[in-house]
């Protein structure tokens, strides 16, 4: 569940809050500007040099009200990674209970389509059939390529199901 790409994103979402309740708790840099000028009045030289230092007085609790939003930032990054856990354990349950119910249902399938065959294998050893034979025939041949279809796409959800488990939940290994 710790590698789930959900829960990884989780992770780094509270490592870039916590990084704003550092940032938030600083007192900002003051802001330093000059100016030179140089010039030539009624053939004299004049230079002038203008230097300015501004700081921001933060009153009024700013500075606090700033370090709070952060850490309600943080307190919610850390709920939704539990939420996204319990979304995470939810759906791995979920997953496991519908594998396990696929390969039952798969075991089914393969035996009907077993007994289906040997009936069509039986009914076409007959040497000749009368109508309702034939119509008996033609439906289990339509139901066993409907038991195929059904199997295939059995096969196909347990396949999601096994990228599920591959994708999400491997460890990493290093």
């Amino acid at each position: 569940m710790e590698f789930h790409p959900s829960v990884q994103k989780s992770r780094y979402e509270i490592q870039s809050s916590q990084s704003l309740e550092e940032q938030a708790a600083q007192i900002p840099n003051p802001v330093i500007n000059s100016r030179y000028v140089k010039g030539e009045d009624a053939g004299q030289v004049n230079s002038e040099l203008e230097a300015n230092i501004q700081f921001k007085l933060e009153l009024g609790g700013k500075r606090n009200a700033r370090i709070n939003k952060a850490k309600s930032i943080l307190a919610s990054t850390n709920l939704s990674l539990k939420e996204r856990q319990v979304q995470v354990k939810l759906e791995t349950i979920t997953a496991l209970y519908r594998l396990k119910q696929l390969k039952q249902e798969t075991k089914m399938v393969n035996q009907t389509l077993q007994a289906y065959r040997q009936v069509i294998k039986k009914l076409r050893n007959i040497p000749t059939l009368n109508s309702e034979q034939e119509a008996s025939l033609t439906l289990f041949e339509v139901a066993l390529e409907e038991t195929k279809v059904l199997q295939s796409e059995l096969f196909q959800e347990e396949k999601k199901l096994e990228h599920f488990f591959s994708c999400g939940h491997r460890k990493l290994t290093g």
